[in-house]
């Protein structure tokens, strides 16, 4: 295992402060340069036929719509979920609705129906 990580490092060593700089310098500016270039072509030429494609056009921008909306959702539902306790959790004991509301005072019946209260508008 060492003597790999002793080869990764060699040669990372070669490409950052060696021989190579120059080479992978040149190698970053022309990967940057084609992407732009590729960017650019895609957005000026191909974007603006999606809306009006017919054909199979229509059909792959449908169906990138569909992914689109179905990848959406998944990542909305993988960033909901919660990570499971690592150790032994403890126990949670929910009181019932009776203890809960078993300071609160009842209220006490007006005497009247309820019609009555109503029509004089105490309801």
């Amino acid at each position: 295992m060492n003597k790999a990580f002793a080869a990764i490092l060699g040669g990372l060593k070669d490409v950052i402060f060696g021989r190579l700089t120059l080479f992978a310098i040149g190698n970053f500016i022309v990967a940057v340069a084609i992407t732009a270039t590729a960017a650019t072509l895609l957005i000026r030429f191909v974007v603006p036929l999606i809306p009006d494609g017919g054909g199979w056009l229509a059909y792959v921008s449908t169906a990138g719509e569909f992914a689109a909306s179905v990848a959406g959702v998944v990542l909305a539902e993988l960033a909901k979920q919660v990570q499971a306790p690592v150790g032994p959790g403890s126990r949670v004991s929910v009181p019932s609705p009776l203890k809960v509301l078993e300071g609160i005072a009842r209220p006490r019946p007006s005497g009247r129906p309820a019609g009555q209260r109503a029509r004089e508008g105490d309801g």
